[in-house]
């Protein structure tokens, strides 16, 4: 085990070194409120020598339960280009088709969540890659972390889609699209929102943190977003931990929720992570605070991340709906590579 620790410790301080990082000097904090858990340097330490050592991966294979394969994963894309729909490519990755705009959602299409090929790996091989998508208009990045800012897989969209794809960020998020050659960025602070086309992007609050290094803790924001057509509404929660007055205040600002992205999974253990993201039982009581008529959960099944049993989240949380007497129809428990059509919000 010991060596396993000099291993972890040297591979965290390589990535700190080669990364270059926003040097803002503000640091931003969660809302009043927010869960706040103290945590010894140990427990850190061992818990990333073991994402980085890939205990807990043995069973990977249990996810081909929930994993479309690559031919069908394509047809559904080609059979839904052309009408509402959206796709779940995995993670925090969703390709969402709005009227004439194509959505890309925390973009992540790399193996390995960190720096120089280190991090947690991806479970199984991605089923529809960014060379597959047949059109982007519009980025939202929730946050800087590896798993939802990969900068390869920026480079790679911009070299297809071109330089003027929409980005929207929070603040101190740009400098890192503005390097990969995107020219339209715009930070956004909470609660602060945006028009592009025919839809409206609200920047809402997201109980987190942010960094990269050692050393850019919460120099960046980290939020939620809001995507408002004239059609239907959709909130994608990014990465967050529960809070009981917050959601309900987004619910206010968002108005209506059609349908709710809300994070499941990298819960455990709970007395480090309860702080930044919720369990499955949390994530259906977030959907509910936003007052959401249709759920899909996300964040699980695609890194080693966590502790919890790989499959445990998708689980607990169809569970957790049937616990709230939530209809069947309404929680949609999509496949790794899954696209479905969004007519049944209209």
């Amino acid at each position: 085990m010991f060596k396993y620790l000099i291993f972890a410790s040297l591979l965290i301080t390589s990535a700190c070194i080669h990364m270059r990082t926003y040097t803002g000097t503000y640091d931003f904090k969660n809302p009043v409120g927010s869960t706040v858990i103290k945590n010894s340097p140990v427990d850190w330490i061992l818990f990333l020598t073991r994402r980085i050592v890939g205990f807990g991966s043995s069973e990977k294979d249990v996810l081909r339960e929930y994993a479309l394969n690559r031919d069908d994963a394509l047809r559904g894309l080609l059979q839904w280009h052309q009408a509402d729909s959206i796709t779940w490519i995995g993670h925090a990755t969703f390709f969402i088709k709005v009227g004439q705009t194509c959505i890309l959602t925390d973009p992540f299409f790399a193996d390995t969540a960190g720096r120089l090929g280190f991090g947690p790996k991806r479970y199984i091989p991605l089923t529809i890659n960014i060379e597959d998508l047949p059109q982007l208009d519009v980025i939202v990045c929730s946050h800087n972390h590896y798993d939802h800012l990969d900068i390869k897989s920026l480079k790679r969209i911009r070299e297809k889609f071109g330089a003027k794809v929409q980005v929207f960020c929070p603040l101190g998020l740009a400098t890192y699209f503005k390097q990969c050659g995107f020219t339209e960025v715009q930070e956004m602070q909470w609660y602060e929102e945006a028009n592009h086309q025919a839809l409206v992007f609200l920047c809402l609050p997201a109980i987190h943190n942010s960094g990269r290094s050692l050393f850019d803790k919460n120099k960046t924001l980290w939020c939620s977003f809001g995507i408002k057509s004239k059609a239907f509404d959709i909130y994608f929660s990014g990465d967050t931990a529960y809070h009981p007055q917050i959601f309900k205040e987004i619910k206010s600002n968002l108005g209506n929720c059609d349908l709710a992205i809300v994070g499941i999974g990298a819960y455990a253990p709970q007395k480090l992570l309860a702080q930044y993201h919720a369990n499955p039982e949390q994530a259906i009581q977030i959907a509910q605070d936003v007052n959401a008529k249709n759920m899909i959960g996300m964040h699980w099944g695609t890194l080693n991340l966590s502790d919890e049993p790989l499959d445990e989240p998708i689980k607990r949380f169809k569970e957790a709906a049937q616990a709230q007497n939530i209809e069947s129809s309404a929680i949609w428990l999509m496949k790794l590579g899954e696209t479905r059509p969004l007519e049944r919000l209209y």
